[in-house]
């Protein structure tokens, strides 16, 4: 549980910085195998990937909250192990058991510190190559930091 207090801190401290210090968008992004990203899901709805997320345990998945307030958790299937829309067929989509979406969160259009959710899942994940939890932060850093950005 601190592991996760802990990423939801980073996370709501990069979100508070002022917008001219954030980036909008990657730009010049390059296609990454999944084997370098296993943490990385889709969050889909109607076969389309509107947002992505990360693994932080067989069962519960770290996202932007934006992501889950048009849709109900029955509307939503999360695919692991997939590096493109195409593979979504040889895959099995995991259904929402559960959204906690941060209690803060108000929707302005802009982003915010309290931008985040946890999703709960149906089922477990089964982890392997491409299927795999992020690694939590275990020690302070100054930012700015070298990261790596993936989504959907």
């Amino acid at each position: 549980m601190a592991s996760l207090f802990l990423i939801v801190l980073i996370l709501s401290t990069v979100s508070a910085l002022p917008s001219h210090d954030r980036v909008k968008r990657v730009v010049k992004g390059t296609p990454t195998p999944i084997e370098k990203i296993p943490y990385q899901v889709a969050l889909v709805v109607d076969n389309f990937p509107i947002c992505g997320g990360s693994i932080i345990r067989e069962d519960i998945i770290l996202t932007a909250a934006h992501c889950c307030c048009s849709y109900l958790p029955n509307d939503t299937l999360i695919y692991a192990g997939m590096y493109n829309k195409e593979d979504m067929p040889n895959l099995k989509g995991i259904r929402v058991k559960d959204v906690k979406i941060h209690e803060l969160y108000n929707y302005t259009g802009e982003s915010t510190p309290d931008d985040i959710a946890l999703i709960v899942l149906e089922e477990n994940l089964s982890f392997n190559r491409t299927i795999n939890k992020i690694d939590l932060v275990e020690e302070d850093y100054e930012i700015p930091v070298n990261a790596t950005v993936s989504g959907w």
